[in-house]
C-alpha cells in the first residue's frame, strides 16, 4: 500500500509532530510507501532526515491561497499514484479535493485539531471545512471534543484517533544541577508551560501567576518554551513588571531535558478563542511522570486528564491556580502519585503503538 501525507509544512507544531510520530511508526512496523508533500519547505525536525524519509516540497508563493497548488499537488498524484492521499490540517484538505474528485483517490482528512469554531460562518474558512467534510473519505480529529465541536460527531464518516508519543523519547539522563546552572535556576522549583507564544495560549496568565509568586517572595521558578507572534509582547510585560522569577526561552530542542527538572507543568489556554484537542504538551508531561495543571474548561483536555488522579482542570484565576501549585509543591507524595497515574494513562491511551496501529487499522478498511 502507498499512502501520500500532504501538509503545509514540518515547522515545529502539534499536529505537525503527530505526522511524524505516524510516519516513524509506518516505516517502523509496516511495508507501506511513504510520499510525503508539503506545501512550504519548512522543516524543524531534523530526524526526518536520520529517518531516511524524504519529501516533496510544492514551493507555494507568498499568496496563501496560490491556484498553482491544486495543479502541482494533483501532478504529484498522477506520477507517484498512491492508494491513500492522507491531508493534515483544513488547508492540505481544500487543496487535495480537486485532485480527490478527478483521481478517485479515497481521502483521510485529519482536519480536526482543536475543539471550538474560530471563523465566521460566512468566512472562506467556514467554506474549506464545509468542503472538507463533504469530499473526504474520513473525517478524523484527534479528540471526542473536537467532532462535537465541529458539529459532525454524528457523521458516519467521522472517527477519532488521539495522539500518540514514542515513550523512549522521554528516558532522558542528564546531569540536573549542571542542566540547572545553564538556564540560571539552581534550587527554586520550576513550573513549565511549553506551547507555541499564540493568542490562543495564554501566557498572561503564567505571568500573573508569577507576578503573585514574587510578591509573596516564593521559591518558584517559572518557564516557558515556545515561539510564535506573541512572544515579543510577552517579554515586554516580563520587563515592564521587573519579575525575576519567570523566563521565556522561546523556541527549544531541549524539551525533553526542560519537562525532566520541571516539578508541575503547565498549559494554560485561552478559553474565549480556543479549544484544546488532544494536546502534545500534556501527554509529552504526563509521559515524564510530571502532575500537570490546564485551564481548558471547554475542548479535550478532559479526555487526557483525569481530575486529581492526574492533574487538575483549573479555572483561569492567578490566585487560585498558585494556591495549587503551593499545596502540590508541599506535598512531595501526592506529586509523585500523580506523576505515576500519568505515566501509566500515557501508556495505557497515548503510545505511538496504539495510536499507530489505529492508523494502519482504518487505511486497511478503506
Amino acid at each position: 500500500m502507498k499512502i501520500l501525507y500532504f501538509i503545509e509544512n514540518l515547522r515545529s507544531g502539534g499536529k505537525e509532530r503527530r505526522l511524524l510520530e505516524l510516519l516513524i511508526y509506518i516505516k517502523q512496523t509496516t511495508s507501506y510507501s511513504i510520499v510525503l508533500v508539503l506545501m512550504d519547505d519548512w522543516v524543524d525536525y531534523p530526524y526526518l532526515q536520520k529517518m531516511n524519509i524524504s519529501y516533496v516540497a510544492l514551493g507555494r508563493t507568498r499568496l496563501k491561497k496560490d491556484p498553482l497548488v491544486f495543479k502541482r499537488f494533483y501532478d504529484i498524484v498522477q506520477k507517484t499514484k498512491p492508494d491513500i492521499i492522507h491531508t493534515w490540517g483544513p488547508t492540505a484538505t481544500f487543496y487535495a479535493i480537486p485532485t480527490k474528485i478527478l483521481t478517485r483517490r479515497r481521502l483521510v482528512a485529519n482536519i480536526i485539531s482543536n475543539a471550538k469554531k474560530s471563523y465566521d460562518p460566512l468566512s472562506f474558512k467556514h467554506l474549506v471545512y464545509k468542503m472538507g467534510f463533504l469530499f473526504s473519505d474520513v473525517i478524523l480529529s484527534n479528540s471526542k471534543a473536537g467532532l462535537k465541536a465541529y458539529g459532525v460527531d454524528d457523521n458516519p464518516k467521522s472517527n477519532f484517533i488521539y495522539n500518540g508519543v514514542r515513550l523512549e523519547r522521554f528516558n532522558v539522563k542528564i546531569d540536573e544541577d549542571v542542566y540547572r546552572r545553564s538556564l540560571g535556576i539552581n534550587d527554586k522549583k520550576i513550573i513549565l508551560m511549553v506551547a507555541s507564544t499564540a493568542k490562543n495560549k495564554d501566557y498572561d496568565l503564567l505571568i500573573d501567576i508569577a507576578i503573585e509568586s514574587q510578591k509573596k517572595k516564593s521559591e518558584i521558578f517559572f518557564l516557558a518554551v515556545g515561539r510564535g507572534p506573541e512572544l515579543g509582547r510577552l517579554k515586554s510585560r516580563v520587563a515592564k513588571s521587573k519579575l525575576s522569577n519567570i523566563i521565556f526561552l522561546g523556541g527549544r530542542t531541549d524539551v525533553e531535558e526542560l519537562i525532566s527538572i520541571a516539578d508541575i507543568c503547565v498549559l494554560f489556554t485561552n478559553n474565549a478563542i480556543h479549544g484544546e484537542g488532544i494536546s502534545n504538551s500534556l501527554i509529552e508531561y504526563m509521559a515524564m511522570s510530571k502532575p500537570v495543571i490546564s485551564t481548558d474548561r471547554v475542548g479535550g483536555t478532559s479526555e487526557v486528564i483525569d481530575e486529581g488522579e492526574t492533574g487538575f482542570i483549573a479555572i483561569s484565576s492567578a490566585s487560585n491556580i498558585l494556591k495549587k501549585i503551593e499545596e502540590l509543591l508541599a506535598s512531595p507524595d501526592e506529586i509523585k502519585k500523580l506523576g505515576a497515574n500519568g505515566r501509566q494513562k500515557v501508556e495505557r491511551r497515548f503510545s505511538i503503538d496504539i495510536m499507530g496501529q489505529r492508523f494502519v487499522d482504518l487505511y486497511s478498511e478503506l
